[in-house]
């Protein structure tokens, strides 16, 4: 009974670490450099657990980020267990959100508002990649996208392997649109 109850705990902060995970063991996050010095050969979420076994090695920010990724699984594993049960069993990670996804009329509200926010954290990285780097994105940094990471970063430190267009694109950003002037009506 507490191997399963882990197994379920672990499900829902690898889900949830999928694809709005603060933390950001990959290329240009917090947990950059310890990332790469205690887990240099773990990939994906058992990069999270290799780097909350070394906790204490770990640099403030890096230790922050964490605990803000363990809040959110307990977040995503309070509001969403029994949904997941029911309408996704045996799924894991990215699959556990894109199975909730696809059954989100079906899905507690405070489930569907979490799957939501989850969604919502995900367009708002996409609408950031300037449109000459779509491709490029997807290609190179589709890992990045998944584990919350903001994905400029990662395009702009593998930028040697980009597109002529994308290379352009980022090192002439488009400028971000002024905010409305008060009582415009925008």
């Amino acid at each position: 009974m507490r191997l399963m109850k882990r197994l379920l705990v672990s499900t829902f902060v690898l889900a949830f670490a999928a694809l709005a995970a603060p933390v950001r063991a990959q290329p240009g996050g917090p947990c950059r450099e310890e990332s790469l010095k205690l887990c240099p050969k773990v990939a994906g979420g058992h990069r999270l657990h290799c780097l909350e076994e070394h906790r204490q090695e770990l640099s403030p920010v890096c230790q922050e980020s964490l605990a803000r990724m363990r809040a959110a699984g307990e977040e995503f594993k309070r509001d969403c267990r029994e949904d997941s049960g029911k309408l996704c069993p045996g799924q894991e990670g990215r699959k556990l959100v894109a199975c909730l996804e696809t059954a989100l009329s079906r899905l507690s509200p405070a489930c569907a508002e979490r799957v939501h926010k989850i969604q919502s954290e995900r367009k708002v990285r996409k609408e950031r990649i300037p449109a000459a780097c779509r491709e490029d994105s997807e290609k190179l940094c589709a890992q990045a996208d998944a584990s919350g990471e903001d994905i400029l970063v990662c395009l702009k430190n593998v930028s040697a392997k980009l597109g002529d267009g994308c290379r352009q694109a980022l090192a002439h950003p488009a400028p971000e649109p002024a905010p409305a002037a008060p009582g415009s009506g925008k």
